[in-house]
């Protein structure tokens, strides 16, 4: 009986101690950390907690569909170059023409430019891309740093020599660029009647592809675009 006493005894210490850290945990609360808070413990009825990875992925996740959506490219991003022009832009197509057929609007590029030959770059946050026309007529395509735009074969800004004439075998004509130690790689089409069209690609003294541009000959090769 003693001894029965005295575990009670024990057992009622514990429990007003139990009582009494509660009681402190209560009037102390706003002293408590998110992290202590979000403790693994089951005592905490009602409250769920996830590991830190899975709380972010939840975010994550929310935010997914939005930041996809601002993030998405233009579908005229999505088309290929080729000696005929890029995607539904042909070659010979006015400015409106082309417009109409991308779903892109069309501005004249600032700066002095010729009257007979002109510049123009899409609007909706298409980057890298420029239509050269001359008497109004689309003749040439230029692809600028910025853009992940490629050709038909793959080939896109970054792409090495070797990738080039391996895409166009026996195709390549080499030349020296005029303003550095890379080279003009140039792609003549042999199908009939396309001879006239040609994709120029301009390397880096390290191989590298740096821009490219298809077009119609001679407008194709020139260096300074319409200066």
């Amino acid at each position: 009986m003693i001894m029965a006493r005295r575990r009670g005894q024990a057992f009622a210490g514990w429990l007003g101690l139990l009582a009494g850290v509660a009681g402190l945990g209560l009037l102390s609360g706003c002293q408590l950390s998110p992290s202590q808070f979000l403790k693994d413990d089951s005592s905490q009825v009602g409250v769920e907690t996830l590991p830190v990875q899975q709380l972010q992925k939840a975010v994550d996740d929310s935010l997914e569909p939005s930041l996809v959506e601002a993030a998405k490219p233009h579908p005229l991003e999505q088309e290929t170059v080729s000696v005929a022009g890029l995607g539904p832009i042909r070659f010979g197509m006015t400015i409106d023409e082309a417009s109409e057929a991308a779903a892109v609007d069309f501005a004249i590029a600032p700066g002095d430019q010729a009257e007979v030959c002109q510049y123009y770059l899409p609007g909706g946050g298409i980057e890298g891309l420029g239509l050269m026309a001359i008497e109004g007529r689309i003749i040439r395509i230029d692809i600028w740093p910025g853009s992940a735009i490629t050709t038909v074969s793959g080939i896109q800004i970054g792409a090495t020599e070797a990738e080039v004439k391996a895409e166009y075998p026996g195709q390549i004509e080499e030349l020296p660029h005029a303003y550095s130690d890379g080279k003009y790689l140039t792609y003549t089409a042999s199908e009939d009647g396309r001879n006239l069209y040609r994709i120029v690609f301009e390397t880096s003294p390290d191989g590298k592809v740096t821009q490219y541009r298809t077009g119609q000959f001679p407008a194709v090769t020139w260096v300074e675009g319409c200066s």
